[in-house]
């Protein structure tokens, strides 16, 4: 039992039990009954024994219960509106003493409810218009449920009238619910669906209680045409209703499904990124204690170079460093990259060598890559996606800078090895010497000196770029080195 919520308009009682079924203890399947704010009254339709009296009476009961203060067999967030007065006609009120036919008990108990019905009132009518003609009483019917309506009370009645359910349906002040029976075996469920109407089933379930057949076909002979037809829509109504109930019952179950795997997905998300963090964590701390290694190594060796230059040493070690660098960030996880095979336009680099540029094509196994104005081949197996250029992380020491240190080197003449071995040793001077840009002359010839001194300036840290100088100032014969 539960504390309904009392006062507004709305009627909502949740899982409702009928008190002296419940007191018995007898096995009570709950009740959902509800009349929207919007809404005047509920009509109640379904199959004889299929519930609707007694949902009048526990809606009548828990009403009482709720009004004398008391707890109501309901769950919670039920309510109830104040009422001032509960009217109810319900049951066989014959009477010999008195000389009133079941009928005649019927019409003096709707005429006494309509004189006391108004607003804060609830009315229960337990199928108005019985008890007579079925013409005139569903006649009947109709004219007290309008008439009421027009009184302002709050209005719950059960009906078989097929005139009556189509006033309920049509009525925008009226909601419709019908008692649902198992579609096939045809027995009650006693539960309530909403924004339909019931058949009777008065044929099937004489038929279930043993009536002979041929009273049962002549009875559908006789049926009315316009009943027949009605009863056929009403079947087909509640095909769509429950082929409707059957869909919504799989898309909220698919909806279910969704959400849990959306949930699991979501969680295993941030196990991945709690791991990934870990990860970079680790592989931050490593690269830390790697450069302190290599800033230890590079000081030691500053210092010998203060003691003794040797340019050479100092090429071999940032040669050596930057191979070591390479290959840590090749077993590294390329939190930079793209797990995708590159596409002209990517930016790019060379595994292994810490060279960037950007893809311009790919043919066969070779593919071009632009640096610095300057296009140059390497296997294209070795590439992988990159975000962007690495950063560069710059350091600065105090070292002695040579004076007279041109801006030229002339390599024309020489065998690429000397050539490479003499323009390391004049670029470890000019930078040294603070030169921000130099000229590189190896003329056209071949081609073959070009080439050795572009593929040694893209080894280079410190060579921030390297391009053609312009025409008039030796072109292709002439490389400029941006030195940083």
């Amino acid at each position: 039992c539960t504390r309904p919520l009392l006062g507004g308009a709305e009627l909502a009682l949740a899982e409702a039990r009928h008190p002296l079924l419940l007191f018995g203890g007898r096995p009570v399947v709950p009740l959902d009954l509800r009349v929207p704010a919007d809404r005047r009254g509920l009509a109640i339709t379904g199959p004889n024994a299929g519930g609707k009296t007694v949902a009048l009476k526990t809606l009548g009961l828990c009403a009482l219960m709720a009004h004398a203060g008391l707890f109501i067999p309901a769950a919670e967030g039920s309510r109830l509106p104040l009422l001032e007065a509960i009217l109810a006609d319900i049951g066989d009120e014959q009477s010999i003493d008195r000389d009133l036919s079941t009928f005649s008990a019927h019409a003096e108990n709707l005429a006494a409810i309509a004189r006391a019905a108004g607003p804060g009132t609830l009315v229960l009518l337990d199928e108005p218009g019985a008890g007579t003609d079925p013409v005139e009483g569903a006649a009947l019917a109709v004219g007290v449920l309008d008439d009421l309506l027009e009184r302002g009370p709050r209005i719950v009645f059960t009906s078989h009238f097929a005139q009556v359910k189509t006033f309920a349906l049509a009525s925008p002040r009226l909601d419709v619910a019908a008692f649902d029976v198992d579609p096939v075996t045809g027995a009650p469920r006693f539960r309530l669906a909403y924004h339909t109407v019931g058949q009777s089933l008065a044929l099937p379930i004489a038929r279930r209680h043993g009536l002979p057949a041929r009273a049962l076909e002549t009875a559908e002979r006789l049926l009315a045409g316009e009943s027949r037809d009605l009863a056929r829509a009403v079947t087909r109504l509640e095909e769509s209703r429950l082929g409707f109930e059957t869909r919504r019952a799989e898309a909220e179950e698919e909806r279910s499904r969704l959400a849990t795997a959306r949930a699991d997905a979501e969680a295993l998300a941030g196990e991945l990124r709690a791991r990934q963090r870990q990860r970079w964590v680790e592989d931050l701390e490593a690269s830390r204690r790697f450069l302190h290694e290599l800033e230890g190594r590079g000081r030691a060796l500053l210092d010998e170079l203060g003691k003794r230059p040797d340019p050479a040493a100092l090429r071999h070690f940032v040669r050596d460093a930057q191979a070591e660098i390479a290959a840590r960030s090749a077993a590294l996880s390329t939190e930079g990259g793209v797990s995708r095979s590159p596409v002209p336009g990517d930016m790019v680099e060379v595994v292994g060598r810490g060279i960037r540029g950007e893809l311009v094509e790919i043919v066969g196994e070779r593919a071009r890559i632009r640096r610095g104005g300057l296009k140059f081949e390497v296997a294209a197996d070795q590439l992988r996606v990159v975000a962007g250029p690495p950063p560069r992380e710059r350091v600065a020491v105090a070292v002695e800078r040579p004076a007279d240190v041109p801006g030229e080197i002339n390599l024309i003449g020489r065998r690429a090895r000397e050539a490479v071995d003499a323009l390391g040793e004049y670029l470890d001077r000019a930078l040294r010497a603070g030169l921000a840009e130099v000229r590189v002359v190896h003329g056209l010839g071949t081609g073959a000196l070009r080439r050795a001194v572009h593929d040694f300036l893209a080894t280079l840290p410190y060579c921030t770029n390297y391009r053609e100088a312009e025409p008039g100032a030796g072109g292709a014969g002439v490389t400029i080195a941006e030195l940083g």
